[in-house]
């Protein structure tokens, strides 16, 4: 919203200035005219309305600029939460990439068990003789607690991603919640900007009808002296 007219400003400093070269004049004899009109509350002090609405303009001027300050650091904000979100995003899609390369690696249980079952059927057919029985025996427990083994480093490795992937969603909530404060804080600050744009619109047309109205005045005023002087010169 841009400032006030500047051409506005020195108009009003001026009738300002004349106003007050006026108050320090001498002031003529009140006329039953201008007294009557007085005590009807004809009389108003326009010097003193125009620099009050000089006043608030200006100040809602400062407070405008302030609010626009505020919102471009708050949009500084808004696109670091994003970015960051981004890249907690990223990091997700690659810990779920993990995990599914490593469920695809892992045997399943059926497969675990049907090579126990082999084991154990090749160690009974081996029972003719009791070297190939042990032999083979050392051979199915190693074989078993290497599977076994590795089946745990697999599920310690599953845990430990997931736990990883759960600490990652909490943050990206958190940060999700962020943005969404800013995005709502930066909307109250545009309709708070837009009303205080209003009001100044508002102000500058009530003071373009208070110039008016003492204009008018004015006119009528020289024009109930020139009467009574005409009056008085008869």
């Amino acid at each position: 919203m841009p400032p006030i007219d500047t051409s506005i400003k020195e108009h009003l400093n001026a009738l300002l200035d004349r106003g007050k070269g006026a108050g320090a004049a001498k002031a003529p004899a009140a006329s039953p005219v201008s007294t009557a009109l007085q005590r009807d509350g004809a009389s108003v002090d326009f010097e003193n309305v125009i620099a009050e609405m000089l006043g608030a303009i200006q100040d809602m001027e400062t407070q405008l600029s302030s609010v626009l300050e505020i919102n471009t650091l708050l949009e500084t904000d808004l696109n670091q939460a994003k970015e960051r979100i981004r890249e907690l995003r990223q990091e997700r899609e690659k810990l779920l990439s993990t995990i599914a390369r490593l469920e695809e690696e892992m045997p399943s249980k059926r497969e675990l068990q049907m090579v126990i079952d082999q084991l154990i059927e090749e160690r009974s057919d081996a029972e003719i003789t009791i070297r190939d029985l042990r032999r083979r025996d050392e051979q199915v427990g190693a074989v078993l607690k290497g599977l076994q083994d590795a089946q745990r480093a697999l599920e310690d490795s599953r845990a430990q991603l997931q736990s990883e992937l759960a600490a990652v969603e909490v943050r990206l909530e958190a940060a999700l919640k962020d943005c969404g404060k800013l995005e709502t804080r930066n909307r109250a600050l545009e309709e708070k900007n837009a009303a205080n744009a209003a009001a100044i619109k508002e102000l500058e047309a009530d003071l373009r009808m208070a110039l008016d109205e003492r204009f008018r005045l004015s006119i009528e005023l020289d024009e109930t002296r020139r009467a009574l002087a005409a009056m008085q010169g008869r």
